[in-house]
């Protein structure tokens, strides 16, 4: 046969897909069974009475299927090594129907060859001539009989290798979505990273000769900030107590800023702050209100932070005092305007999936409310539902 391995061979096919453990055990029980049936059969007949029940007799006729379990794991990592899926098949079926012929003979042979040196036929009766056994007189029923048998141990090799590709092929399918969305997500983040560094410079540029004493604060501020965002992190999220932290930081930065016309608030229950959010959750949030809000008034302004446990969701909400969704866009599309609320909708969704949700909203005084709905869940529900996993 082409010794020339599928497309979809792993490079180690060979070792990994020999039966073990509980394959061989399986194996081993089936043929076990089989030579329990087989024995009653040969001892009890249903056309009369059996020969003689000896322990001899019993170890030849069980003889048999031992020996076909010792060859079915072979033939198992044979169908492996040389799957039927793909190419070289008729070349491959060809070379195991004549595997079959000589293990099929082999076995006839040695069976009966076992048979007859251990349990000889008994002598002729008196005034009759001997009878004699030619090899195609047993051969001719015995032969077929085990190569009906290696066809069904072969087609169960056939069935366990697609069963097995067919797991590989789930596996790499669940591996390379992850990897994607991994990937989607990493490519998100780098892009929220600069989106808020421009940004958080561009307000300390604006005070850098009005106010020299809090520029220096802002940029201390800014030092913090850039410490705890640009730290390269392989976790797509942290504790709802770090990310408000970053955003009081943030918020004092825009403090200093606007030279008090903007104030701003941070409500957060006990019970949520060991809440998982992505990294830079609020921040976006909060430019949204700054663009479409402060920005646009001479007048005091406020923006209100407020993070909340609702059953198994975590609700966090961002309110301004500005003129509201409505002229900003329309009121049924909440599909947010620039990079930072684009990106926060796209990351929520590589991270969650048809579980969070993202809307902005008019309020009753006319400001803007974005909120944000994700699954509540703390770093000890992360780790209780892999160790059940384990």
């Amino acid at each position: 046969m082409d010794t020339a391995t599928n497309a979809l061979d792993d490079p180690d096919l060979g070792a990994r897909d020999f039966p073990r453990g509980r394959e061989l055990a399986a194996i081993a029980a089936f043929w076990a069974v089989f030579a329990v049936l087989n024995t009653t059969n040969w001892l009890f007949p249903p056309s009369g009475q059996g020969p003689p029940v000896t322990v001899r007799l019993i170890s030849l006729v069980a003889v048999e299927p031992l020996l076909w379990a010792l060859v079915t794991p072979p033939v198992f990592w044979l169908t492996s090594r040389y799957s039927l899926e793909g190419a070289h098949r008729a070349r491959r079926v060809l070379g195991y129907l004549l595997l079959g012929a000589i293990v099929s003979a082999s076995l006839v042979l040695v069976v009966e060859w076992l048979r007859t040196y251990f349990a000889p036929p008994p002598p002729p009766r008196a005034g009759l001539p001997p009878r004699e056994r030619s090899v195609w007189d047993f051969a001719r029923v015995r032969f077929l009989n085990d190569y009906m048998v290696f066809v069904g141990v072969l087609s169960a090799g056939v069935a366990r290798d697609y069963f097995r590709r067919y797991q590989r092929r789930l596996a790499e399918s669940a591996r390379l979505r992850a990897q994607l969305a991994e990937a989607r997500l990493t490519a998100l983040q780098s892009q929220l990273n600069p989106h808020f560094l421009f940004n958080t410079l561009n307000a300390v540029a604006t005070l850098v000769d009005r106010d020299p004493r809090g520029v220096r604060r802002m940029i201390a501020r800014l030092s913090d900030l850039l410490r705890a965002t640009l730290e390269p992190s392989t976790e797509p999220e942290v504790s709802l107590s770090h990310e408000i932290t970053l955003t009081e930081k943030y918020l004092e930065i825009l403090e200093i800023r606007f030279q008090g016309r903007l104030s701003t608030s941070i409500d957060v229950l006990p019970d949520v702050r060991s809440a998982l959010v992505p990294p830079l959750l609020l921040q976006p949030l909060i430019e949204n209100a700054m663009k479409h809000a402060v920005s646009r008034t001479s007048d005091p302004s406020r923006i209100d932070i407020r993070v909340a446990r609702s059953g198994d969701e975590l609700v966090l909400t961002v309110e301004d005092t500005g003129p509201g969704v409505t002229s900003l866009e329309s009121s049924t599309d909440t599909s947010g305007t620039g990079i930072g609320l684009s990106n926060t909708r796209a990351r929520l969704e590589q991270l969650y999936g048809e579980q969070q949700s993202l809307s902005l909203m008019t309020t009753a005084q006319g400001g803007t409310m974005v909120t944000i709905r994700l699954p509540f869940h703390t770093s000890a529900d992360l780790r209780a539902t892999a160790a059940a996993a384990d």
